[in-house]
């Protein structure tokens, strides 16, 4: 498949994990003010435990002058989706200087960057068809995970 296809395809599983990632630290936010995170021990156990119903795990966080970039692993549900190929759901959010992200209440109001990452580029091998149901499979496992908590 070519790259700009399977892009175009994954796009809106993207955006929905955005909007579903944002909802959680909106919540987050109307409860507590703020949400302050950086690379840390304690900023890794709160978003984990934030997305944790979600079906994700923090898995890291890469960290340079101008951008912060959160790595989400896909917990099991999401791995027992035949021919999954994901690897990660990457969240990307602008650096404060300071090597850490503040949000407030303003900052729910613009779209949120996520890619899916396959770093093994198996996308390649997959069939159209394939990949399709495999999106909608990830969509339905969410919605799952919704229900169970």
């Amino acid at each position: 498949m070519e790259y700009e296809k399977y892009a175009e395809l994954k796009r809106d599983v993207e955006v929905y994990f955005a909007e579903i990632i944002k909802q959680r630290f909106c919540e987050y936010v109307d409860e507590n003010t703020s949400l302050h995170f950086s690379p840390d021990a304690q900023s890794h156990n709160l978003i984990s435990d934030l997305l944790r119903n979600e079906g994700f795990d923090v898995f890291g966080m890469n960290i340079n002058m101008d951008g912060f970039q959160l790595l989400l692993d896909f917990r099991h549900d999401y791995l027992m989706i035949e021919n999954f190929p994901f690897t990660r759901l990457l969240v990307d959010f602008s650096n404060d200087g300071n090597y850490s992200v503040y949000l407030d209440e303003n900052s729910f109001d613009d779209d949120w960057t996520t890619y899916l990452a396959d770093d093994w580029k198996r996308y390649y091998t997959m069939k159209e068809n394939d990949l399709v149901k495999v999106l909608s499979d990830m969509k339905n496992t969410h919605l799952t995970l919704r229900l169970k908590s």
